[in-house]
């Protein structure tokens, strides 16, 4: 998993990169042919939480993509009869047979990542010109994989690279190990629109194999908040009890708001509401660390929104103050944290 950190822009390299053929088609899977849907969302909330709580233990802000790291996991073992200890489970499948889980596993994943690209870009190759200020008008929600094999002494099974492009879409390139380095650079810029324009990962002599996953949003809101109503130095309340100002975007209207022990939650629309896409804003009735929340609060917040949003909307406005956000955690990684939800990823002999 390639998340990558964001820098000031600067010009990426050019990489010399070769194209590994595969004569695979990439599969058609809808969501009401997912053998494991529900199980795997499940599974994503689940890893969500327990990513958002290891990250914030640490302390300050934290981002997290969990199902990137969903279609990363999925994409390590596309076609894989046999896979890590807790893989299936982590991925949704833990239930299924085994004769089963490899069919299970990867049309599901193909199913949610589709999903996710009914609002991408035709040709990535555009994403060069992308000003993140300027939001498009219709939602941009744009995912990529891709497989870069390091070295020409490394050999990649082609079963594995037809299987990775038929299930996750996913490119396969070499690259030498002089030019690696830019080539994952130049990718995570072209597919991030410019937001990260360097690889989370450094390259060094062990590096044989990469996966790199990318998750571009670029949506607007239903109703755009309006700068006039910015609510100047208002009080922010940290998690440790601390206090801060920020200036508050705000806006007063009717909003799908439920509640839960110890939370409520809103969801704002974005923009072409047929898309269903919207952000789901948590917020604790006390004041507290996202971490302390239980993991089950994120699906739970989010099935009762969309529960709420079936149903008549109450006569009363709702006042919403947001700050601006501005996340760069930086390179994270998530072998320690998959260790300690029972994943066995070190030192695997990878058939495939």
């Amino acid at each position: 998993k390639d998340s990558g950190s964001s820098a000031d822009p600067s010009p990426v390299p050019s990489a010399d990169v070769e194209v590994l053929s595969t004569d695979a088609q990439v599969r058609s899977v809808s969501l009401a042919d997912a053998p494991a849907l529900g199980a795997a969302v499940t599974a994503c909330d689940d890893l969500g939480a327990r990513m958002m709580g290891a990250l914030m233990a640490e302390g300050g802000n934290a981002l997290i993509c969990p199902v990137g790291v969903e279609l990363s996991l999925g994409l390590l073992y596309a076609g894989a009869a046999s896979v890590g200890t807790g893989v299936n489970a982590l991925l949704g499948v833990g239930q299924a047979a085994a004769d089963d889980a490899q069919a299970a596993r990867d049309s599901t994943w193909r199913a949610i990542q589709s999903s996710l690209q009914r609002f991408d870009v035709a040709d990535p190759a555009g994403l060069a010109d992308f000003d993140p200020k300027q939001i498009p008008d219709k939602p941009l929600l744009h995912v990529a994989n891709r497989v870069l094999v390091v070295g020409e002494g490394t050999q990649v099974e082609q079963d594995y690279l037809d299987a990775a492009r038929q299930w996750y879409a996913a490119n396969a390139e070499r690259a030498s190990a002089q030019e690696a380095q830019a080539a994952l650079d130049q990718w995570a810029a072209l597919h991030t629109g410019g937001l990260i324009d360097k690889s989370g990962l450094n390259v060094d002599e062990s590096t044989r194999l990469v996966l790199q996953n990318a998750v571009l949003l670029a949506v607007r809101w239903t109703t755009e908040f309006d700068a006039r109503d910015t609510a100047q130095g208002s009080v922010f309340h940290r998690a440790d009890g601390s206090a801060s100002t920020a200036d508050l975007m705000t806006r007063t209207g009717s909003f799908s708001l439920v509640a839960g022990e110890g939370w409520r939650a809103l969801r704002l629309p974005y923009a072409e509401q047929d898309s269903k896409l919207a952000m789901d804003l948590v917020l604790p009735d006390a004041v507290a660390s996202p971490a302390d929340l239980p993991p089950s609060t994120w699906g739970a917040a989010t099935r009762a929104l969309s529960r709420a949003e079936r149903l008549p909307r109450g006569d009363f406005d709702v006042i919403v103050g947001l700050p601006r956000l501005d996340l760069n955690p930086g390179a994270v990684d998530l072998i320690p944290l998959l260790e300690e939800l029972g994943i066995g990823v070190r030192g695997l002999e990878l058939r495939h």
